[in-house]
C-alpha cells in the first residue's frame, strides 16, 4: 500500500514582520501559494536582479488609458505569466476590475491547486504610479 505524502508549501513574510520569538513571519500552505502569486503580480519586469523576466510585461498597460480594453490586456498578460513561475496552481478565472477612484486595478484570482478539487481566491492591486 503506497501512503500519499501530503504537500505542505512555506514563504517568508516580504514585510519582515517578526513573531514573538524574533523569527520572522511565514505563510504554510495555500497562504503561501497567494503570497507567491502576490509576488508575482506585484513585480515588475527587471526588477529582480537575478530573475530580470520574473513577472510580466503587464506593468506597462498601467500606462493606457483605464478601460475595458486594457483592462482585459492585463487580465491575459497575468493569464499567461502566474503558470510560468508557479506550476502548483491552475487558474480557473481572473476578473480584472478598474479602479480609476483609487487608480488602481484589482485583480481577483480563482486558482485551484495542482490535484485539488477545490478552489481558492486572492486578490492583489496594481495600482498605477506617475
Amino acid at each position: 500500500m503506497k501512503i500519499k505524502k501530503k504537500s505542505t508549501w512555506s514563504d517568508i513574510d516580504l514585510t519582515f514582520s517578526k513573531k514573538n520569538n524574533g523569527d520572522i513571519n511565514d505563510f504554510q500552505g495555500v497562504d503561501a501559494i497567494k503570497s507567491s502569486i502576490k509576488n508575482i503580480v506585484e513585480t515588475m519586469i527587471y526588477q529582480r536582479r537575478m530573475l530580470p523576466d520574473f513577472a510580466g510585461r503587464y506593468h506597462s498597460l498601467l500606462f493606457e488609458p483605464m478601460d475595458e480594453i486594457t483592462a482585459g490586456e492585463l487580465g491575459e498578460e497575468i493569464l499567461e505569466e502566474i503558470p510560468k513561475w508557479e506550476p502548483r496552481i491552475i487558474i480557473e478565472n481572473i476578473n480584472v476590475k478598474m479602479r480609476p477612484d483609487k487608480n488602481k486595478y484589482s485583480v481577483v484570482i480563482t486558482f485551484s491547486l495542482e490535484n485539488a478539487y477545490e478552489t481558492d481566491v486572492v486578490e492583489v492591486d496594481i495600482i498605477r504610479r506617475g
